[in-house]
């Protein structure tokens, strides 16, 4: 797993089962035979690191519409009021960052829940109904 979240390698799903797609690790590169007698668990770290990636891009776009409902440009651009001589700036992103953290923090804890099988895997929309509400 730290191989992979660090780039070193990367698997990549062709329709007739999971192939290396990039190898950069100073060990032999397995065989086609050796990666088949270990399909079931490369394809379920393939398919949990998928779906990582899938919910990932889902919560930021997320984060950032947030944001503009209130006419900032993004989640950044809000949080970057934070030390702004304007209160109401000040305090909405005082407010959007207590958020963000939040739903960072929640969906870091339900990710792991899943890696480890304690819950099922949920659409994005059930995913995004369980975040903590932001409250301007």
């Amino acid at each position: 797993p730290i191989e992979w979240e660090n780039g070193q390698f990367s698997l990549k799903n062709e329709g007739q089962g999971i192939v290396i797609d990039q190898w950069n690790l100073p060990i032999p590169r397995p065989t086609r035979q050796e990666i088949l007698s270990y399909e079931a668990e490369v394809l379920s770290i393939f398919q949990l690191k998928t779906l990582q990636k899938q919910y990932l891009e889902k919560l930021e776009f997320f984060i950032n519409k947030k944001a503009q409902g209130k006419e900032y440009s993004s989640g950044l651009s809000c949080v970057s009021y934070i030390n702004s001589t304007n209160l109401q700036w000040k305090a909405e992103a005082t407010i959007f960052n207590t958020w963000r953290d939040d739903v960072w923090e929640y969906s870091i804890q339900e990710f792991d829940k899943l890696k480890n099988g304690l819950r099922t895997i949920p659409t994005i929309v059930e995913f995004l109904q369980e975040l903590p509400p932001l409250t301007w």
